[in-house]
C-alpha cells in the first residue's frame, strides 16, 4: 500500500505544479472593453451608444461616458487584437454581452454580427481624427463602420 501511495505522489506533483502554475498565469484571453459612442460634439455626460441586444445591432441613447464600465453589458465591447494591416493595429470589436463580433456585409455597405473569428471582414481599424474622436474602417472593405447614418465615433474604456 505504501508503494501505491509514493508512486501517486510522485505521479500527482507535476500535474499539482502545472495546476497552480495556470491559477496564476495571466488570462490569454484578456480583452480591452470599452463603449462606443456616437459623437456629438463637446463632453456631454451621456452620448448614445453602440449596443447588441436580442439580435439587433442600433444606437442607444443616454449612455453614461463618465463610466462605461457601468453601461449594461449589451453596450460593452471587447477590442481584440488582431493582425496588423498595411503597418496599422486591427481590432475585432466583440460585444461582450451577445459574444458575437461587428461584421462587415461583403459590399461594404452594412454591418451584421456574426461569430468571432470567421475571416478579416471582423477586423477594424481605428482612425484618430481627433484627440477624442474615431472613423471606425473595414479593412477588408476600406468602408467606414455607419449606424444610423453616424460613421464618427468617440471611444471610452
Amino acid at each position: 500500500m505504501r508503494n501505491r501511495v509514493r508512486k501517486f505522489a510522485i505521479l500527482a506533483a507535476p500535474l499539482l505544479f502545472f495546476t497552480v502554475f495556470a491559477a496564476q498565469a495571466p488570462s490569454a484571453s484578456a480583452q480591452t472593453q470599452i463603449a462606443i459612442y456616437q459623437y456629438e460634439g463637446g463632453n456631454p455626460a451621456t452620448l448614445p451608444c453602440l449596443v447588441y441586444s436580442s439580435g439587433t445591432l442600433y444606437l442607444q441613447s443616454g449612455c453614461s461616458t463618465q463610466d462605461p464600465s457601468g453601461l449594461n453589458h449589451a453596450a460593452l465591447w471587447g477590442e481584440d487584437s488582431e493582425p496588423a494591416q498595411n503597418g496599422f493595429p486591427t481590432y475585432e470589436l466583440e460585444n461582450v454581452h451577445a459574444s458575437e463580433c461587428l461584421t462587415s456585409d461583403s459590399s461594404g455597405t452594412g454591418v451584421y454580427m456574426a461569430a468571432c473569428g470567421t475571416n478579416h471582414v471582423q477586423w477594424w481599424e481605428l482612425v484618430a481624427t481627433s484627440s477624442d474622436t474615431y472613423v471606425i474602417v473595414n479593412v477588408h472593405t476600406n468602408n467606414d463602420l455607419t449606424i444610423s447614418g453616424n460613421f464618427t465615433w468617440q471611444i471610452a474604456s
